[in-house]
């Protein structure tokens, strides 16, 4: 006689990001994580995403605040240091602090690719809106030059074509992704100040950002003028270049 056992699995729930507001004893886990980057809408960072929701916070005392029919409550609370760790408060706040730095730069490569993308949707669009006749041809081949140019700045800041995490072994990994994978190196599963060579990874990352975001506002002052100024003497509209915000440092408003 055989008998077959059949295993009851309990499903995991997704941790809530937002306390529930029904009644009774509600729980909410905070992984001591700050809030993931905000990215371009339709974006996949796949396998290199968890770096963008560092740092944690660092020990120390902290208050939480819930505010219910406009009434606010207060309790205070502390994070310590496992006390295995022997790491100074020192290096632990190094570590903090190049990882902020590494956000700020991924925030600076999603600000300036969203904005490339806006405008090259733009100049799409407006291509299938023009009549297509000779009057009009200098503006398309204009068009064309322009867009070719900002899609070379957007795909080295990042990878749109990637869609699934096995797409990455055929893509190469760009700027967001590299600096993710930077701070997910120092800050994920180690207690300890930046190695030196961490900090000319982050600098040599820094300086590519800033010249990718460099040649993005001189194709906005020459490039996307000249464009515009073209459009104009064919009496069509202007492309418009978003402004999405400084992403804020973690516990800024944006």
């Amino acid at each position: 006689m055989s008998v077959t056992l059949k295993s009851h699995r309990i499903p995991r729930t997704k941790p809530k990001k937002l306390l529930e507001s029904k009644a009774g004893l509600n729980r909410f886990v905070w992984d001591m994580r700050y809030d993931p980057i905000r990215r371009m809408p339709n974006y996949y960072l796949y396998g290199y995403q968890d770096g963008t929701t560092l740092p944690k916070a660092l020990p120390g005392k902290y208050e939480i605040r819930m505010t219910v029919d406009g009434k606010t409550l207060s309790a205070p609370f502390e994070i310590k240091l496992d006390p295995r760790v022997k790491t100074s408060m020192a290096d632990l706040q190094k570590q903090n602090d190049l990882i902020l730095s590494i956000r700020e730069e991924i925030g600076r490569v999603f600000m300036t690719a969203r904005q490339i993308h806006d405008v090259r949707n733009q100049i799409r669009e407006l291509s299938e809106r023009l009549p297509k006749n000779d009057a009009m041809k200098p503006l398309f081949e204009a068009g064309g030059n322009l867009d070719k140019k900002l899609a070379g700045i957007e795909s080295n800041l990042v990878e749109w074509r990637i869609k699934a995490n096995e797409d990455s072994l055929q893509y190469p990994v760009k700027l967001d992704a590299q600096l993710s994978v930077l701070a997910d190196y120092i800050g994920a599963g180690t207690d300890s100040a930046p190695t030196e060579a961490a900090i000319n990874r982050f600098n040599k990352l820094k300086g590519d950002v800033d010249a990718q975001v460099t040649a993005w506002n001189n194709a906005v002052g020459t490039d996307l003028a000249s464009f515009q100024n073209l459009a104009r003497e064919h009496n069509v509209g202007a492309i418009v270049v978003p402004q999405f915000g400084i992403v804020a440092a973690p516990g800024q408003s944006q």
